[in-house]
């Protein structure tokens, strides 16, 4: 007998199309992205057929929503570094902390408890959402 996995496992490209189908629908949510709960019914359903196949269990509504919260949370951080702190994020290099820009990267792991793998880590949710 095989074990079903018990836990959802999100790819990059899981994500992705997770982030894609949000922001198309995002009018459902209003200007705050507040989506019902059958939103996030059809948007498992969306999952389903677009997801990695075989990989972890189904996503589930709950499992999309709790993963949207998760990736607007790094989406703000994310944000807010690109932002205000005059360190630069694009795709290509990640958060590319400089010698020069290095300090300012130091000082801000102290303030904000985070994934410091953003120093290294390329993702392309930042300009996906912001479209």
């Amino acid at each position: 007998m095989v074990e079903k996995e018990s836990h959802c496992i999100w790819t990059q490209a899981d994500e992705s199309a997770l982030i894609a189908y949000i922001t198309t629908h995002q009018a459902k949510g209003g200007n705050g992205m507040n989506f019902d709960k059958s939103f996030w019914v059809a948007t498992a359903a969306e999952m389903a057929n677009k997801g990695t196949p075989g990989v972890g269990a189904p996503k589930s509504p709950d499992a999309c929503h709790q993963k949207w919260g998760r990736l607007c949370k790094f989406f703000k951080v994310v944000d807010k570094i690109a932002n205000s702190s005059g360190i630069s994020y694009t795709r290509e290099k990640g958060m590319n902390i400089t010698a020069k820009s290095e300090t300012i990267w130091v000082d801000l792991l102290k303030v904000c408890v985070f994934q410091p793998s953003l120093h290294h880590h390329t993702h392309n949710f930042h300009r996906q959402i912001l479209k």
